[in-house]
């Protein structure tokens, strides 16, 4: 199966108990197998950085404990690749620093949801990032160049 046909879902949130119920819903809509979860932000930084081969949405939470670690890993993210949709959460949307969301406006955050937002809204988000990733060129060209070897890809470039 090619690994960009359903998306991975990457969880980050230092509260992953209380998102239970959406995560469920995440996995019967898109496999369990595709929905990674993770409590701290480095470590879901160092999954994505991993996986760069695969279709991936990005559920990012914004505050970590009252520290902003979810937008140094989007920052991370975005210096990676931007072939993936990072939907940052937040409890909080209203005290974002103005500077902060400039920053998150400007390096193409796909988009920003309030934690407690229903799973139907939550859901519909994903899936429209999910029907832009299978929409969009880079995309596209990204699927066609894993699906061939490192050896294939520098062949191409011999002539």
């Amino acid at each position: 199966m090619n690994p960009r046909a359903t998306p991975t879902i990457v969880f980050i949130d230092d509260h992953i108990d209380e998102s239970r119920v959406l995560i469920i819903e995440l996995s019967i809509k898109y496999g369990s197998e595709n929905i990674k979860t993770f409590e701290k932000a480095s470590a879901g930084f160092e999954y994505i950085r991993s996986h760069l081969d695969r279709k991936m949405i990005v559920l990012l939470d914004l505050m970590f404990h009252g520290v902003p670690e979810g937008l140094n890993a989007f920052d991370k993210i975005v210096k990676e690749t931007s072939l993936i949709c990072v939907i940052l959460r937040s409890g909080q949307i209203e005290s974002i620093d103005k500077s902060q969301l400039i920053k998150l406006i400007n390096n193409h955050a796909w988009h920003l949801i309030k934690t407690d937002a229903s799973i139907e809204e939550t859901l519909s988000v994903v899936e429209n990032a999910n029907q832009q990733l299978s929409m969009r060129v880079d995309g596209a060209i990204e699927e066609w160049i894993m699906r061939h070897s490192p050896e294939e890809r520098e062949a191409l470039f011999e002539n």
